[in-house]
């Protein structure tokens, strides 16, 4: 019997701290990120930094607008907005991919920079969610060759509804 009652004790507070934790259409994250990247290349390692914008459309899809800076032996800076499609939910966590493509600065020159990456999101509670995303960078334009660098990015968030 107390494990009938702890049980349904334990599925009641989760299933209603789901339902808070659900993303509505129009709700927007802003997260903060921090990770290692790596230039595949010449493997060139980077310190990398940066904040990221997330909205809401529903039906599984967001816009995504993420700015970047690497440090290393080479500056690096990144402004790429994006579209995001979540593909797998296991219980809170949303597995997503994203592709876009912006400006980015490398080497003295301006790039432009196309971006695909997958990742998860998990709420932590109503508002706050942690964030972790794996991102590949292709730099085409605007310099002589073709760097493509891997990122590994974790963060926290705040969403606002």
């Amino acid at each position: 019997m107390r494990k009938m009652l702890l049980f349904a004790v334990l599925f009641v507070s989760l299933s209603s701290s789901w339902v808070q934790a659900q993303v509505q259409p129009g709700d927007y994250s802003l997260r903060a990120l921090i990770g290692p990247g790596f230039n595949i290349e010449d493997w060139e390692d980077q310190f990398r930094f940066g904040g990221e914008f997330d909205y809401d459309l529903g039906y599984n899809m967001g816009i995504d607008f993420v700015a970047l800076v690497g440090v290393g032996n080479e500056f690096r800076f990144q402004m790429i907005p994006g579209f995001r499609y979540n593909y797998l939910y296991i219980g809170l966590a949303s597995f997503y991919a994203l592709g876009g493509a912006g400006l980015g600065h490398m080497l003295g020159e301006n790039t432009l920079d196309f971006r695909f990456a997958t990742g998860l999101n998990l709420p932590l509670g109503e508002t706050m969610e942690a964030h972790s995303h794996v991102s590949m960078y292709i730099s085409t334009l605007g310099i002589d060759n073709t760097p493509v660098s891997l990122d590994w990015m974790i963060g926290i968030g705040k969403r606002f509804r």
